[in-house]
């Protein structure tokens, strides 16, 4: 069954106190295409998820928004203080505080660790904090598994959006099967005014002819390559199974490229069969398949 490439799906898992949501949108492109946005902690396991979005997603512009948060909320949103930091801090002053001839005020220590609070490293950010492999290993199979329903509701919402693409495609085929059956009555009246301008004037030259009989020759091969050249027996002949393998194509999984192929041999068939016409009725429904099949290939950029 053919998919559409534009999707979305977003799940919510709470699990020992964390909040994790994914959040997962497609649109189409002519390859895969991932912008990842990550807040919170353990965004190491990207590669891991983007490895399952990859094989599950296959084709297409794609948007995942991972977000893992405390669910105690803002409080458990602040930055860690690093206390191993400011110890160090504070004992290589200590230390320099012994080693100066004069004692050092009262007020410098606490003038000290105000200074320090204030410095960016002193501080760890919720996606900073670290946690034992166990844990990663813990929160890396709820996220994959979060992952994994939001990816079968993308799968889903594709699939409904092709039901209406392929809706239109068919109906877009029809159209130019209908306009091909048209172009028959107008492509007999031609051949018989072709025929009756080319019997007037065998019928006027018929005299130089005999006493000239290579200018006849020559006139015969010329009238058959003229004939071959305007039949387009063979350009309906093609473009009639091509759109009979459109259509048995298009159930297909992973068919988005096989039917732009379709399309660009059905376009080379009709492009033929305008430039051969030379019949105004004729043209005017080559131009009408043209407007089908340039509609057709707007819907296939979507499909996957």
């Amino acid at each position: 069954m053919i998919k559409s490439m534009t999707g979305y799906g977003k799940g919510i898992r709470i699990w020992q106190g964390k909040k994790m949501t994914v959040e997962i949108k497609s649109v189409n492109s002519k390859v895969l295409d991932m912008n990842w946005r990550w807040s919170g902690p353990y965004k190491e396991l990207e590669n891991d998820l983007r490895t399952l979005v990859a094989d599950r997603v296959q084709r297409g512009k794609v948007d995942i928004c991972v977000t893992v948060r405390d669910e105690a909320g803002e409080a458990g949103r602040l930055p860690e203080l690093r206390t191993e930091f400011l110890d160090k801090a504070y004992r290589q002053f200590s230390q320099w505080s012994a080693s100066q001839s004069e004692p050092m005020p009262g007020w410098w220590p606490a003038a000290l660790g105000q200074a320090l609070v204030m410095q960016p490293d002193a501080w760890r950010r919720p996606e900073e904090v670290e946690c034992t492999p166990e844990e990663l290993a813990a929160v890396g199979a709820q996220l994959r598994a979060l992952a994994d329903e939001v990816l079968s509701a993308v799968d889903r919402f594709r699939t409904q959006e092709a039901e209406g693409l392929k809706k239109d495609l068919l109906l877009r085929v029809s159209l130019i099967e209908e306009k091909l059956t048209a172009v028959e009555p107008f492509e007999k009246g031609r051949l018989a005014r072709i025929k009756e301008k080319l019997t007037k004037a065998l019928q006027e030259w018929n005299a130089q002819w005999e006493s000239q009989p290579d200018t006849r020759n020559r006139f015969e091969e010329s009238l058959i390559y003229y004939l071959e050249k305007w039949d387009v027996t063979e350009e309906k002949v093609r473009l009639a199974k091509h759109c009979r393998y459109f259509r048995e194509s298009i159930d297909e999984d992973g068919a988005g490229k096989k039917l732009g192929f379709i399309a660009q041999e059905m376009g080379r068939e009709i492009n033929t069969l305008g430039s051969k016409s030379n019949e105004v009725e004729m043209q005017r429904l080559v131009v009408e398949m043209k407007d089908e099949l340039e509609k057709i290939k707007e819907q296939l950029f979507n499909i996957l």
